[in-house]
């Protein structure tokens, strides 16, 4: 059994100044991840929301669907958007970190995410050593997914309820709220310059 992966907004209200939240206690990521998970599980509710970027043509059923169409679509303005809580839509938040962790159900991506050649520009790369990055392996029950309100991105945007670009629809995205259980981490590969998105 693995140990549970922390969202950055979580180890943020932990209190973590470590990308990977090494110095607090997993007991404080916990408590934090769970404060994570309800202060986002209240944009669930049910109030449409206009769309404040683009075209502002969409209506969301929830602030939730907004937020995480602007997540998913808009990464970097999502970012700068969480920074200015007192401002705009996500005031009520008590973080200004991302709270969401994506996973993809199709290797070839995260492959490429962990060895840098995918979402992460040339000047943004952080490297340990002869490591690029980290690929994580969950296995989870539809039951399991479904208790951790994962967001399924592909069925979100096949009913409409978010608009999300083709590129990103192609990866398989799953994204979970606060942390991801440690029980459901079956395995990890450090990612090296020479491996393959294959050989990973």
């Amino acid at each position: 059994m693995g140990k549970p992966t922390f969202s950055a907004a979580a180890r943020e209200l932990a209190g973590s100044k470590q990308p990977d939240g090494s110095d607090v206690s997993e007991t404080d990521l916990e408590n934090a991840a769970r404060i994570v998970r309800e202060k986002v599980k209240l944009t669930k509710d049910a109030k449409s929301v206009r769309q404040w970027w683009g075209d502002k043509e969409k209506i969301f059923d929830s602030l939730f669907e907004a937020m995480l169409q602007d997540y998913v679509n808009r990464y970097d303005a999502f970012c700068a958007e969480l920074q200015n809580l007192q401002s705009g839509k996500y005031k009520d938040l008590n973080f200004t970190q991302i709270p969401f962790i994506s996973t993809s159900k199709k290797a070839v991506h995260a492959a490429k995410y962990a060895l840098g050649t995918k979402g992460t520009s040339k000047g943004d790369q952080r490297t340990t050593g002869e490591i690029v990055g980290r690929l994580f392996v969950y296995l989870f029950s539809a039951k399991e997914l479904a208790a951790q309100e994962a967001a399924n991105i592909q069925k979100l945007h096949d009913e409409e309820k978010v608009k999300i670009g083709s590129r990103i629809l192609k990866e398989g995205e799953v994204t979970f709220t606060g942390s991801i259980p440690g029980e459901n981490l079956v395995a990890q590969h450090d990612a090296q310059p020479s491996d393959s998105v294959d050989g990973l």
